[in-house]
């Protein structure tokens, strides 16, 4: 098996994957979510997974950590999806599984995000990758902030 040569960033993501597992989800700070993240979960959940890559870049690249592997495993599965609909099943498996790995310790929910809902059907997909390309893709759930019911 070949070694993958060292990377800074991946290695530092690594890093900080590793101590908020250890440290548990009480460890990470929960900002409120900008309107871009609502943009990219719309997006998403239309298929746009390139335009949802972009969204979510522009927010990963400005953020730190931790909040930025959130931002990072939300990417990750949209580009899994972007390989999907492309053909390429080798790199969709990849990536899904990158974020899953990447997302799991913000579950069940951050950022007003229903993370755990997310996961399963990610898993599921993972479960039988023969009929990958015949299965319904996937939606994000939003959580809606009481204040946001109450008007309804």
């Amino acid at each position: 098996m070949t070694r993958r040569p060292s990377n800074p960033r991946r290695d530092r993501d690594l890093a900080w994957l590793e101590k908020l597992r250890l440290q548990g989800r009480a460890s990470i700070p929960e900002p409120p979510p900008p309107p871009q993240l609502a943009h990219a979960i719309a997006e998403f959940n239309r298929g746009d997974f390139f335009k949802c890559h972009e969204t979510l870049e522009a927010l990963w690249l400005k953020e730190g950590y931790p909040v930025r592997l959130f931002y990072q495993g939300i990417l990750k599965i949209a580009v899994g999806f972007y390989h999907q609909q492309r053909g390429n099943r080798r790199g969709s498996l990849a990536k899904l599984r990158e974020g899953l790995e990447t997302l799991g310790p913000f579950a069940p929910q951050y950022m007003e995000v229903k993370l755990n809902s997310l996961i399963e059907e990610v898993n599921r997909w993972l479960e039988n990758k023969e009929q990958i390309e015949q299965r319904a893709l996937p939606l994000i759930q939003k959580i809606v902030p009481q204040s946001s019911k109450a008007a309804n």
